[in-house]
């Protein structure tokens, strides 16, 4: 099970910005800054995250199968 913290850095190697996350989410970037420096945060603000993090992690499947397909 990920934490927030591990979450946010995930998407932040993905390519997103605090600022975006922050956007996607609903939140403030300085949140988002404190989360990914290991600050805890609410349930809430958590499944967001949670939420975003598996719809890139599906969006980055597909097209990842998506190359494999056409190579």
């Amino acid at each position: 099970q990920l934490s927030a913290t591990d979450m946010v850095i995930g998407l932040i190697k993905g390519g997103m910005s605090e600022s975006e996350i922050a956007l996607r989410v609903g939140i403030t970037q300085p949140t988002v800054h404190r989360i990914k420096t290991g600050s805890g945060t609410s349930y809430d603000k958590g499944k967001k995250i949670e939420a975003l993090y598996m719809a890139a992690i599906d969006a980055s499947s597909c097209i990842h199968s998506d190359q494999r397909a056409s190579a």
